[in-house]
């Protein structure tokens, strides 16, 4: 925040005390691991192991009713209980909680391990955080204030310096194409979660370079592979990101999608950044250290 030249003084201290005030919700509600308040939880959802469609209907109509019995009764901020799905290998910013969670199937050997260098933690799980992070300000996120009420917090003049950096955003993304799809990526659309792939990816790149610090003699290479640290911590942020779909898959990320493909979440966002370029002693002008780079954070 303290080298960002296009937002003026009293927005950024909102958004300082945003970033702040965001709740961190890790693995799982304590309320899973008390066996009284899950019973009384499912105490009305009938299954029968010898019907499977009545089995999901069941379990959907339960689902619904819980919903609707939540209707004109206070919210309670506090019950991440109804915020995540703990089997669900995802991390989530939840708009109206200014809350961040992490679910328990994100803690697993390829994203987060102790005594991994912390090069691939970060890289991987770090790179997470910050994309949940930077969705509290992004072309959404920053329509609602850090207590999650909507509300017109930034200076009209910051935000036109914001509209504006997003449209090279936009802009970027729409103009590649992958081989074999005659189609454009929806990039208007999935601007929010462009930006939090390139704002997350610098927060945590900053978070390791500031560890690594501090605690470079710890870190060491891994074996049989020539990359220094900071160029692991790309490599496994890529890595994080590796796929391969079908063309028909592929289309459907085109068109609706919530996310570009992952090759431009990839190319994008390491090619907008100087850090990248610099680490890996990319040529200026090159495809990945191209001169004028898209950066708002």
């Amino acid at each position: 925040m303290r080298m960002i030249d296009w937002m003026d003084k009293k927005t950024k201290r909102k958004a300082k005390n945003k970033i702040a005030a965001i709740k961190v919700h890790v693995s799982h509600p304590d309320e899973l691991s008390n066996e009284k308040i899950v019973e009384d939880y499912y105490k009305h959802l009938k299954l029968n192991s010898n019907d499977l469609l009545e089995c999901f209907l069941n379990t959907n109509r339960f689902v619904i009713d819980k919903d609707l019995s939540l209707l004109r009764k206070p919210v309670d901020k506090n019950n991440w209980m109804q915020l995540t799905n703990v089997i669900d290998p995802n991390a989530y910013y939840y708009l109206l909680d200014n809350s961040i969670q992490i679910s328990t199937s994100m803690l697993q050997n390829k994203l987060f391990q102790y005594d991994h260098p912390k090069y691939l933690n970060y890289g991987t799980i770090g790179s997470i955080i910050g994309h949940e992070i930077t969705h509290a300000l992004d072309d959404v996120g920053n329509q609602y204030d850090k207590h999650g009420n909507m509300i017109d917090w930034w200076d009209p003049m910051t935000k036109k310096r914001f509209l504006k950096k997003t449209e090279c955003i936009i802009n970027q993304y729409s103009n590649y194409s992958i081989k074999g799809i005659d189609m454009k990526v929806d990039s208007f659309n999935n601007q929010g979660e462009n930006i939090a792939d390139n704002g997350g990816m610098k927060i945590a790149y900053l978070a390791y370079t500031k560890w690594l610090r501090k605690n470079k003699k710890y870190e060491l290479p891994l074996e049989g592979l020539s990359y220094n640290p900071k160029q692991m911590f790309w490599i496994a942020a890529a890595n994080n990101l590796c796929s391969r779909r079908r063309l028909n898959n592929l289309k459907y990320v085109f068109t609706a999608g919530s996310h570009s493909p992952e090759e431009y979440r990839i190319i994008n966002t390491f090619s907008n950044s100087r850090e990248f370029s610099k680490d890996f002693h990319c040529r200026v002008g090159s495809k990945m250290n191209p001169v004028n780079k898209c950066i708002i954070w």
